[in-house]
C-alpha cells in the first residue's frame, strides 16, 4: 500500500511522517507532481521482471511475479501461471532455467520442475507444496541443494522487506 498526501494545507506534513507516507504533495497538483510521487512508491519503482516465451505460434512476455512453476512434460515446457492459465512452449526447460538463472526466486527442486520460491505454502523434507494445492516431491539427493536455495532466498526476502 502506498499512501500520497495530495493538500493545499502544510498543517498535515508531520502527519505524513507518522503514516509513513511515500509522498506529499502540496496543491495544485500537476501531472510532474503526479508522476514524481508515483516513482517514489514502491509500486511502481520497480520494473516487472519478464521471460519471452513462443507459445503457439505467437511471442508472449510473461511477467516472472505471475509463474508459479514450471515442468517439462512431453516434449514442452508448461509454464503454471497464477491466475489459473497454462502457457506451453517448446523451449527446453534447461534453456528456462539458463533465463531464471539471475533470479533467485526461482529453484530447480527436480530435473523437470522449477519453482517460484514466492508462491512456496509449505516446505519440508519430502516435498514442496504450492499455494495452488500442488505438491512436488524433492528427490533425497536434491534436498541439501534445495533447502539452500529455498533459505537463501527467504533471508534474502526479509533482508529486502526491511530496507
Amino acid at each position: 500500500c502506498a499512501i500520497i498526501f495530495v493538500t493545499s494545507s502544510k498543517d498535515h506534513a508531520i502527519s505524513a511522517f507518522d503514516v509513513q507516507a511515500s509522498h506529499y504533495i502540496g496543491k495544485p497538483l500537476n501531472e510532474e507532481k503526479g508522476k514524481e510521487a508515483l516513482t517514489r512508491t514502491k509500486l511502481f519503482s520497480k520494473k516487472k521482471k519478464m521471460i519471452g516465451i513462443t507459445s503457439d505460434y505467437i511471442n508472449i512476455a510473461l511477467p516472472l511475479e505471475k509463474i508459479l512453476y514450471v515442468l517439462a512434460k512431453d516434449n514442452s515446457t508448461v509454464f503454471y501461471l497464477k491466475n489459473n492459465t497454462i502457457r506451453k512452449t517448446h523451449t527446453s526447460l534447461q534453456k528456462i532455467s539458463a533465463m531464471l538463472a539471475d533470479d533467485h526466486e526461482f529453484i530447480s527442486c527436480h530435473r523437470n520442475i522449477i519453482i517460484n520460491a514466492n508462491y512456496v505454502k509449505d516446505f519440508s523434507e519430502k516435498e514442496i507444496e504450492m499455494i495452488d494445492g500442488f505438491s512436488f516431491i524433492i528427490p533425497q539427493k536434491r534436498y541439501a541443494t534445495v533447502k539452500s536455495q529455498y533459505m537463501d532466498y527467504v533471508f534474502s526476502a526479509l533482508r529486502d522487506e526491511n530496507q
